[in-house]
């Protein structure tokens, strides 16, 4: 057998001129013109998924529609950012978003924020400030698959929309790399499922102040404690929410906030608890919480300022001097105590050393 280059010349010189004819046609398109750019078309395909997003969504009827639809660059539409000529973030609080979110809109990879929310609801239900609604529809165990599609996704925020149902929370939601999620007043009617303790980069979770009819069934699973990073954690106002305080939320070392007040949890508080060094606020009132708590033991959250156990069957001892006698929160409610025992608690215990007021005012 004879190898081509030692065939009649004849020969190779016809197959040569048959592959140089059939290369360009077979072995796919010609290279691009180095005076266009790619960046047009991507930038073309995400104003296209947008503007499905946005006829999905009523744009017309938007209180903000700035630049939608125009062949202004993506970063001056309203609520939008870009990175590198990606969308990076959509942010459209309040902007009276309506109807059904699109599969165009997670088509959208490089998202980081996405944030819908309807912050002037906080379960009112007064008609009057539906203008600053959003009033998204769907349901969230068809959207999670979705969002989990979303891998650069840090913030989720839905925060108000009363029009998404859900039963349990879907476990595609809980990616490594998210940071905060926001799902409050949300008509829950399921579980947070173990998927939890995947989401190990979460700093920020609220699913608390849920739907007056429906909320959080369950029980807090113990794999939340796997979320080192945590530093607010709200659960409160979901009635059916039961279950003890899991044993080893002390290993949630970051934790700053703990509500966790207006649910049904039962148990004692667990000694882990005291590990929290760097916790400001623990609200614990209106639960079913037996035993015994020493209130003196609160001098070992050397940053705390608020503490809640009202409305449980736990006993509480003697309150210590360095609670004062009548203290003022920025509401104007306040706690007093007379002979040794609380009498007036409307919402949590502030403490005012110095240091505490000192580091309060700090933060705000």
């Amino acid at each position: 057998m004879h190898s081509i280059s030692r065939q009649n010349p004849v020969i190779s010189a016809i197959l040569f001129i048959t592959l140089t004819t059939l290369l360009p046609a077979g072995c796919g398109k010609e290279a691009p013109d180095e005076s266009e750019s790619i960046l047009p078309t991507d930038e073309m395909s995400q104003k296209a998924a947008l503007m499905k997003f946005y006829e999905a969504t009523k744009g017309d009827r938007w209180m903000n529609k700035l630049n939608w639809g125009s062949d202004r660059p993506l970063q001056e539409w309203f609520g939008i950012r870009t990175t590198d000529g990606h969308v990076t973030e959509i942010v459209l609080t309040g902007n009276h978003l309506e109807g059904n979110l699109p599969d165009e809109l997670f088509e959208l990879v490089y998202l980081e924020r996405l944030v819908l929310d309807s912050p002037r609801h906080h379960n009112t239900y007064d008609d009057s400030d539906m203008e600053n609604w959003n009033l998204i529809s769907g349901d969230l165990n068809e959207l999670g698959p979705k969002i989990g599609n979303l891998t650069n996704l840090k913030e989720l925020d839905f925060n108000g929309l009363v029009n998404i149902t859900c039963g349990d929370i879907p476990d595609e939601i809980w990616m490594p790399q998210i940071e905060r999620i926001v799902l409050s007043q949300l008509p829950i009617k399921g579980c947070i499922t173990p998927a939890i303790g995947n989401a190990t980069n979460l700093r920020y979770l609220d699913i608390g102040r849920n739907n007056r009819k429906t909320d959080i069934h369950g029980t807090i699973p113990e794999e939340i404690t796997r979320l080192k990073r945590l530093e607010y954690l709200e659960l409160s106002f979901n009635s059916h929410l039961t279950g003890h305080i899991p044993e080893n939320i002390g290993d949630m070392t970051s934790l700053k906030w703990l509500r966790l007040d207006m649910c049904a949890l039962t148990g004692t508080i667990p000694e882990s608890i005291f590990k929290l060094k760097n916790i400001r606020e623990i609200l614990l009132g209106c639960n079913f919480l037996e035993g015994e708590f020493d209130l003196s033991r609160l001098t070992e959250f050397p940053k705390l300022y608020g503490f809640d156990i009202e409305g449980n069957m736990q006993g509480i001892g003697l309150v210590p001097d360095f609670i004062s006698q009548v203290i003022f929160n920025n509401n104007g409610y306040f706690y007093s105590y007379c002979y040794g025992e609380l009498i007036t608690c409307k919402e949590q215990v502030y403490f005012n050393t110095p240091d505490m007021v000192a580091e309060r005012l700090a933060e705000e």
